[in-house]
């Protein structure tokens, strides 16, 4: 006959409690985490579709308006004070 088993060691059920408390913490931790992860791309594909759809009909609804040719100012650049006046009018 075979002897029943006897456990030596008394601490074997609190560390089997330990361990299912620390992975049901880690599996709470990750299943939260791809919660998130699932919210956030949620968002950003709806903040696409929003700036999409709002700027998408206004690329050429306000017509381009010149009012001057540029003009180069630096320190020792060949314009007089007559022509600077004359292009500033």
């Amino acid at each position: 006959m075979a002897k029943p088993r006897t456990r030596k060691n008394k601490r074997q059920p609190k560390q089997r409690k330990r361990r299912t408390w620390f992975g049901r913490l880690i599996r709470f931790a990750l299943f939260g985490g791809v919660l998130v992860g699932i919210a956030i791309v949620g968002y950003l594909i709806y903040l696409d579709r929003t700036i999409t759809k709002t700027f998408e009909g206004r690329r050429w609804s306000v017509p381009a308006q010149v009012y001057a040719q540029p003009l180069e100012l630096y320190p020792g650049a060949p314009l007089s004070l007559a022509d600077l006046q004359l292009e500033l009018e």
